[in-house]
């Protein structure tokens, strides 16, 4: 799909070039100094919290070059997650994700369900995200890093060097 939208907007780098800038103004994401691109704190996004659905489609765009983790934990009646994501990002190549997202207690689903999760985006906290390729101990290559002075709810970084380039096993995502 990536490659028939490539074949109609320009050749090469151009195309690439274009689909990230594209990609990110619809996401509402900008680029750094370094060209990384990173979604921003005030977001549209927000407003649709995060669950188990976007993940499915994320996983079938990407043919499952994409990895996710979550770390649940409760205090009091609320429900806290950290959603990690890591893998290929298509047109905005190589990138990673964190995401805080919190429900009451009372709404609690099943994990493999839909898990619907909020933002508040109140609760954002300190955040930064570094991803490299790994490819032995002698061979670690920098994707990026982020260290935002603003606090996040969700922190991104994609590096659109990487389109049609990224193997999630190979990936390394601190954050």
């Amino acid at each position: 799909m990536i490659q028939n939208l490539r074949d109609y907007v320009a050749e090469g780098e151009d195309a690439d070039k274009i689909l990230a800038s594209l990609g990110s103004r619809f996401l509402n994401f900008k680029a750094d100094s370094r060209s990384i691109i990173h979604s921003q704190r005030y977001s549209w996004q927000s407003l649709g919290g995060y669950n188990n659905g976007y993940d499915a489609i994320f996983r079938h765009f990407t043919g499952n070059n994409m990895d996710r983790e979550k770390f649940g934990f409760t205090v009091g009646s609320t429900e806290y997650i950290l959603w990690t994501w890591r893998g290929d990002y298509l047109n905005l190549g190589a990138g990673a994700e964190i995401g805080f997202y919190q429900r009451p207690s009372a709404m609690a689903q099943d994990s493999n369900g839909l898990d619907h999760y909020f933002v508040w985006p109140n609760s954002a906290i300190p955040m930064q995200l570094y991803l490299y390729n790994y490819n032995g101990s002698s061979n670690i290559t920098n994707i990026f890093s982020w260290r935002p002075t603003e606090t996040q709810w969700w922190i991104t970084g994609f590096n659109p060097e990487y389109v049609n380039n990224v193997n999630v096993n190979t990936q390394v995502m601190v954050g």
